[in-house]
């Protein structure tokens, strides 16, 4: 009797200790384990088929999925936009592998982090790719092989890379998660565009 009491409270606290790990990788659900660092593969539905509607109907129409889909652009190649249209960041201070965001406060008010959910609608990024972590300031932030993913609050429109370059560390992000066009900065430092 005795050795069946211990055997259940050992159960539940590995329980816990289980169910904390997944509430810390941004509360992903009980179907998945989790990985080191807050890193887990993000349980969603990919949406078929690729919408051709401007970015703000498309905003609507795809409202409460995480959008993201690969984009031409004339000197960086190919770019991650997300369902505005709205190009896609990377920080150097951040790592993959762990995925840790160093971007919080301030930082984080200028280099909104990418919001995950775990409705996904992609176009050229592989599912896999797609991940996500709790930053410090408690948001669910995408990852893109592990990169934790960004827009910039000085591009206010579809097709602008304002971001490009700033200070050295922030750069358009490639569907691969490096950076895209091998972080070149056209023109101006920070400045660009792509046209649709």
């Amino acid at each position: 009797m005795r050795t069946m009491g211990m055997r259940r409270r050992i159960t539940l606290a590995g329980t816990a200790t289980v169910a904390g790990l997944m509430l810390a990788a941004c509360g992903t659900g009980g179907n998945e384990t989790a990985k080191p660092k807050n890193e887990v593969p993000a349980a969603a539905t990919v949406a078929p088929g690729d919408a051709k509607a401007a970015p703000a109907a498309a905003a609507r129409r795809w409202k409460g999925w995480l959008v993201l889909s690969d984009a031409q652009t004339p000197t960086l190649g190919t770019i991650v936009v997300n369902g505005k249209g709205l190009t896609v960041y990377r920080f150097d201070a951040d790592t993959a592998k762990p995925s840790v965001s160093n971007c919080s406060g301030a930082c984080a008010r200028l280099w909104p982090p990418v919001k995950f959910t775990k409705k996904l609608r992609l176009k050229g990024i592989p599912r896999s790719s797609i991940g996500n972590i709790m930053t410090k300031d408690g948001i669910c932030q995408a990852t893109i092989d592990g990169r934790p993913a960004y827009t910039y609050a000085r591009d206010t429109a579809p097709g602008q890379i304002n971001g490009q370059g700033i200070g050295g560390k922030w750069f358009a992000m490639a569907p691969d998660g490096s950076k895209a066009g091998g972080g070149l900065v056209p023109g101006p430092p920070g400045q660009g565009s792509y046209g649709y």
